[in-house]
Formats: C-alpha cells, structure tokens, sequence
C-alpha cells in the first residue's frame, strides 16, 4: 500500500534486513529515522537519517512497502517479512 509522501523533518520507520550471526539469525526490523532531506528527481527519493549518524537514500516507491509513518504497520511488515523469510530456509 503507498502512502502519502510525509513531511520533511517527520519521524519515519524502515524497514531494514538484519543479518549478525548466520542465516538462522537473520530477520527484518525497524529503525526508526528522520525524513531529513528528499531528491525531487526524476526519480523522487527520501534521505533518512538514523540514530547514529547512519543515513540512506530511499526511493519514492518503497512508501508504504518499506518506509512507513506509523510504528505499528512497519512492524507487522518485518514481522511477515521474517517469517516468510524462515519459512523459506525449512523449504530448502
């Protein structure tokens, strides 16, 4: 689902692969980031700042897919994404 691009200087959450110790510990989680700054492109594409100084360029269509306003959504999609993610390495 794609949501509405939010306002510069909002509190965002993405989505973000985790991998420290193997591929049984793999698992997807959020990180909660500050829109900081956008590209008007073509391609339009967010800057996101994290906690740490860390940051990434996003593009426009990962809204509602990777990047989210509201904690809890971004939650059930790492949530799903990591068990499917399991589910997926029993099947190999």
């Amino acid at each position: 689902m794609k949501i509405q691009r939010p306002d510069l200087g909002s509190t965002v959450y993405y989505v973000r692969y985790v991998w420290t110790q193997g591929y049984s510990s793999a698992q997807y989680e959020v990180q909660r980031g500050l829109y900081a700054a956008n590209y008007a492109g073509p391609p339009f594409q967010l800057w996101i700042r994290f906690p740490g100084g860390s940051a990434v360029w996003v593009h426009e269509s990962a809204l509602g897919r990777q990047v989210f306003t509201d904690p809890d959504e971004a939650q059930a999609v790492a949530d799903e994404w990591t068990r499917r993610l399991r589910e997926s390495w029993r099947t190999l």
